[in-house]
């Protein structure tokens, strides 16, 4: 599932990534050894790092198995970070928003929130998904506290669920939003 899709929110806004977002990308977030320890890739210590991570997202997004988003710092035009579509349920029934990363200094202002809601408005209002799903390391609060702020139910752990990058196992967090609580939490979020 590939997008055209750009989503516009008043401080962000999400077009679909491209390997040109490296060097901003790599700029904003590459170096932080705290951003990238939950994510399935190598801290980017250098530009040429970063490009083969976006390269293995767009090689995801080749194989339609993912969905990515630039994250848009309206205000300048730089890429801060990205999020993507994933986990497709073949009768759209389910879709995944994860693979989230962001600048440090955009964390607890507001980006997260509105991208999520830019997203959570595609997926149900749009496209007609029943279930949103949101996962993440057992061991990170700070994303479960993120994703709870939403409105996110806990649906349970999946032991020794993915590898890590350092070869142990994680246990991950399942979260999900509903079809049907959606508009009462799009409500408690464009309140916020």
């Amino acid at each position: 599932m590939t997008s055209t899709n750009h989503l516009e929110g008043s401080l962000i806004s999400l077009r679909p990534l491209t390997l040109s977002d490296s060097v901003s990308l790599f700029e904003h977030t590459g170096n932080d050894l705290d951003l990238w320890q939950w994510l399935r890739y190598d801290t980017p210590t250098t530009l040429s790092k970063m490009e083969n991570i976006v390269s293995s997202i767009l090689t995801e997004v080749s194989n339609q198995t993912r969905e990515a988003f630039a994250v848009i710092l309206k205000s300048s035009g730089e890429a801060i970070g990205s999020t993507s579509f994933m986990d497709f349920s073949n009768d759209n029934s389910q879709v995944e928003v994860g693979g989230t990363f962001y600048a440090k200094k955009f964390w607890r202002t507001g980006v997260n929130t509105e991208a999520k809601i830019l997203m959570l408005s595609e997926a149900f209002e749009v496209r007609r998904f029943q279930r949103v799903i949101f996962k993440t390391d057992k061991l990170n609060l700070r994303s479960q506290t993120a994703i709870e702020r939403l409105g996110a139910k806990f649906d349970g752990i999946k032991e020794h669920h993915m590898q890590r990058l350092d070869g142990s196992w994680r246990d991950s967090v399942y979260y999900s939003i509903e079809n049907d609580q959606w508009p009462a939490i799009k409500k408690v979020l464009t309140k916020a």
